[in-house]
């Protein structure tokens, strides 16, 4: 059973990500709609699991400033890819590498972190991509701060939703 459903607000911007249950509730109660269910998982004999729902109330937005920085929200941008061999991987098998080096005063955020096998992240070491001959696998690739639709976009391919925002009319 999916355990965490996706929300979005009342214009259609993704809000978060919640348990089931409380989501499940949301509707039931008529404080949000289902616009995605699962087909297969019925809680009951009319009511099947949501799997994207929409608050018909106004709320404040969580990601007002953005997608937060964080390795399992880097993971989803890149699409648990990594971005030197394409290798997909999950939380156990990838890390993030600092394309500019820390120890050179590279920082920690969006611009300067890439997915990254661990291999690929022990091969490139302390230097900088040119310097160890390892060009990101898509050309032209440079990191960057994901909007938050983008985000949900790739969260939804991820789980096999890829054609949610088209049904719904927002993409």
């Amino acid at each position: 059973m999916y355990k965490r459903v996706h929300v979005l607000d009342l214009g259609y911007q993704y809000c978060e990500t919640m348990d089931w249950q409380r989501a499940a509730w949301l509707v039931y109660s008529g404080r949000a709609e289902a616009l995605v269910s699962s087909s297969t998982i019925r809680l009951r004999n009319d009511f099947f699991l949501p799997r994207v729902i929409r608050l018909l109330k106004s709320i404040r937005r969580k990601y007002l400033g953005g997608v937060p920085f964080n390795r399992k929200n880097l993971f989803i941008r890149d699409g648990n890819r990594c971005r030197y061999c394409g290798n997909n991987g999950n939380k156990e098998t990838l890390t993030f590498d600092h394309v500019l080096p820390e120890s050179r005063g590279g920082q920690t955020c969006w611009e300067n972190a890439v997915t990254a096998c661990r291999s690929c992240n022990n091969r490139k070491d302390d230097r900088t991509p040119a310097e160890a001959g390892m060009p990101f696998i898509d050309r032209g690739f440079r990191p960057y701060r994901p909007t938050v639709m983008e985000f949900f976009a790739t969260r939804l391919k991820l789980e096999g939703l890829e054609g949610v925002l088209d049904e719904l009319g927002i993409a």
